[in-house]
């Protein structure tokens, strides 16, 4: 008690300056030696938005680590070798370029471990501090608390996402209805899933004395590597059975990486002649596998990351490119591409706004695109919605972004014929050895007679040219190291 007021609970505190004694009418304080001095002593609003703020903070701090971690990750899991398909005779009849890692073994322990570090640590720590004690909030617990997270509630989201009007994923399987959910290696899922239940049951039944024994310890470990040994025979057997089915010549393989390829073929087109026989070998064989793979041998028209799955093939670990792009748009971090990389991409598309919203008459497919300095150019494309004979004023307006400098100005009107719906303008985008920030214009539609902006929505499209110049460093021009005897004055 003090003052008269009657408290749930006190503690003392005791510093090099003093004592605090702390009253509260909560069942227990809240006093660690993280926190100020004195700080429980503020009242419970202040302090419950000075938490939000820290956690914030926090969970950023933790997505652009995850983020780094994820990336080397794709890192490793990216390394490939060159093989040699033998037949039946032991003669070499094709190469055949090939993982590394097995994807089902990088999914069950480098993705497992990206993914569930932050409780995973927190389990660590709570367990190294009460060895031989109960385990506190923060042990077991958050384990077992975040699988079930991921089993029931990601996986039931997840499936109710996708319907028949959302499932448009360029990627998809066309052999399936859209809006269905595949599952793609029966095996392994079928392996993941029963030992994911069987987790549960393992766990209730070590639990039934209230205590967790060495041997039960070392036996919950040896059921990691039992998954994995399982897992990883499903994947082969399923690799072997789609093999035998393969039929015709392979693909060419090339030893080089996309980016190896882009830098080389770019500074071909920029006029830098190859310095020998063996350098110009190289681009030619890295142009014919342009030919064959991507269809054209200009370096210009190929994006970089369909470049990469024809080098490297599929991405092994699906999620990691959906992870940073969350990771990325949290933190606000730029898109960071390599010089030379042709990006161009459509964010917003006006079938996601409502019709009410939108123009009765022309309309822009795409809201956001954004290209790279070294695209060339953009192709955008506007809809005749009535489908009949009319016109149109099509009109670039600066932003960031300077018609002249960084874009080529468009003023031009679009006349649709009958029955002709879809038209398209290409916006020249002008590449530089400059480094600048990301810089936006925008693409308005306007009446043709009275070239007034159009009403609606989706009458107004905005373009984001990213750089692809690096900042410039300072340093010394001279780099030889300089020795004199310091004066003793």
């Amino acid at each position: 008690m003090w003052e008269g007021t009657e408290y749930k609970s006190e503690d003392d505190a005791m510093f090099d300056k003093g004592l605090i004694h702390y009253y509260s009418s909560n069942s227990e304080i809240c006093n660690s030696s993280i926190l100020i001095p004195g700080i429980p002593m503020l009242s419970r609003p202040f302090l419950a938005v000075v938490y939000c703020i820290t956690l914030i903070y926090l969970f950023l701090g933790i997505g652009i680590v995850s983020d780094i971690f994820m990336s080397a990750i794709e890192k490793v899991t990216a390394k490939t070798k060159i093989i040699k398909v033998k037949n039946e005779k032991g003669e070499v009849v094709r190469s055949k370029k090939v993982k590394i890692w097995n994807a089902t073994v990088a999914n069950l322990t480098l993705m497992a471990l990206g993914s569930s570090a932050p409780e995973i640590i927190l389990s660590i720590l709570e367990t190294v501090m009460n060895l031989g004690g109960c385990p506190g909030e923060l042990g077991a617990s958050t384990i077992v608390g975040s699988a079930a997270f991921n089993l029931l509630v990601i996986s039931g989201v997840s499936l109710y996402a996708v319907n028949e009007d959302n499932d448009n994923d360029p990627e998809r399987d066309n052999t399936v209805k859209k809006g269905v959910k595949k599952i793609y290696d029966m095996g392994v899922f079928s392996i993941t899933a029963t030992f994911s239940l069987w987790a549960y049951i393992w766990l209730f039944i070590v639990l039934q004395d209230q205590m967790v024994s060495p041997a039960e310890a070392w036996i919950t470990f040896a059921f990691m590597f039992i998954l994995l040994g399982l897992a990883y025979g499903a994947d082969v057997y399923k690799g072997k059975s789609e093999a035998e089915k393969e039929t015709g010549d392979s693909e060419m393989v090339i030893e080089y990486s996309a980016v190896d390829i882009f830098k080389e073929l770019i500074a071909e087109k920029n006029g830098q002649t190859a310095k020998n026989e063996e350098e110009r070998e190289k681009r030619e064989k890295m142009k014919t596998f342009l030919k064959i793979s991507m269809k054209t041998e200009s370096i210009d028209k190929v994006n970089l990351e369909d470049l990469k799955k024809a080098v490297e093939g599929d991405q092994m670990i699906s999620r990691i490119k959906y992870r940073k792009q969350v990771g990325k748009m949290l933190s606000g971090a730029r898109q960071v591409i390599a010089k030379g990389e042709i990006i161009k991409q459509e964010h917003a598309h006006a079938k996601n706004i409502d019709e009410k919203e939108k123009n009765e008459f022309f309309g822009f497919t795409c809201l956001h695109y954004s290209v790279s300095e070294a695209s060339g150019s953009l192709r955008i494309e506007i809809n005749n919605k009535k489908g009949i004979a009319c016109k149109v004023r099509v009109l670039t307006q600066d932003a960031e972004a300077i018609a002249g400098d960084d874009y080529e100005k468009v003023d031009e009107i679009l006349e649709f014929k009958d029955k002709e719906k879809i038209k398209c303008i290409e916006v020249t985008i002008n590449d530089d050895d400059n480094w600048e920030p990301d810089e936006d214009f925008f693409v308005q539609l306007l009446d043709a007679n009275t070239n007034a902006d159009l009403v609606g929505k989706d009458t107004r499209t905005r373009v984001t040219i990213i750089d692809d110049d690096k900042p410039g460093q300072i340093c010394f021009e001279e780099t030889k190291a300089i020795k004199a005897v310091a004066s003793e004055k």
